[in-house]
């Protein structure tokens, strides 16, 4: 028996060719979605780890913080108009370390945080929160115990906004587009921060922390990579991208009540 041999017509083939192109698109856009939101679901991901990690280790030090009145110093210093990598507002103070550098034979240490400042965010630095402990390992740089100033330079103070006073900074998260504090007395009053002074030790300290996941910040630089001010696209961007976080953490009542 002899059988008949069939073929697909041109119309057929043209028809069985638009199904699978159609087929195609569409596995094509589910990937480029699942792929989009493995994306977004990966930067937020990042985002919260980076903020849990700042905020745990901030709170850490400052419930540990050491102070007496008159005698070991704390320094909220206020941002300065500088315009170098020191500008931003930080904290500084003595914190009791569980794990201080290697080689130091005390626990008390000097801390010191701050947002790295730079008008030129292609810089490797730029969106860095930077945390500096000093122990008594660097017998030139730890010296709270015979000193009350602060300032913005010089060895001879206990706190400076640079390097003078402590050992280099270390970076701890990346891609922070704000990092501010806000201090408060036991009453609930704002203490203000100060370029040369040490201050009270506050009652509580409010930490605003706002940062972008790694695709959002690359693409934000590339808006306006070296500014002075922020351009309207740039900020639009950011407050659209940007997470912030906010914690109080308290300290208490610590002696800088003490007449």
């Amino acid at each position: 028996m002899k059988f008949k041999k069939t073929y697909f017509t041109l119309i057929e083939l043209i028809v069985v060719m638009g199904v699978f192109a159609i087929l195609l698109l569409v596995a094509s856009t589910i990937f480029t979605l699942a792929q989009k939101a493995w994306t977004q679901s990966s930067g937020t991901i990042m985002i919260f780890e980076n903020a849990q990690i700042a905020m745990e280790l901030m709170t850490r030090d400052l419930q540990s913080v050491y102070y007496k009145k008159n005698k070991v110093p704390f320094w909220y210093k206020c941002a300065d108009e500088n315009n170098n990598q020191f500008s931003n507002e930080s904290l500084n103070f003595v914190s009791k370390q569980k794990e201080p550098p290697i080689g130091a034979t005390n626990k008390y240490c000097e801390i010191k945080y701050q947002l790295y400042n730079s008008d030129d965010l292609l810089n490797a630095e730029s969106g860095w929160i930077r945390r500096s402990v000093t122990g008594n390992n660097s017998s030139t740089k730890w010296n709270f115990w015979k000193n009350l100033t602060a300032g913005l330079t010089g060895s001879s103070n206990a706190f400076t906004a640079d390097n003078d006073s402590s050992v280099e900074y270390q970076n701890l998260i990346p891609h922070v587009t704000d990092l501010a504090f806000t201090c408060y007395d036991k009453d609930g009053n704002t203490l203000s921060g100060t370029l040369d002074t040490v201050v009270e030790l506050p009652f509580s300290i409010e930490i605003n922390l706002s940062l972008m996941d790694r695709y959002a910040w690359q693409k934000w630089v590339a808006i306006d990579s070296n500014r002075s001010i922020e351009s309207p696209d740039a900020i639009a961007f950011r407050k659209k991208h940007e997470r912030t976080f906010t914690k109080t953490v308290y300290i208490g009542d610590r002696g800088q009540y003490d007449s």
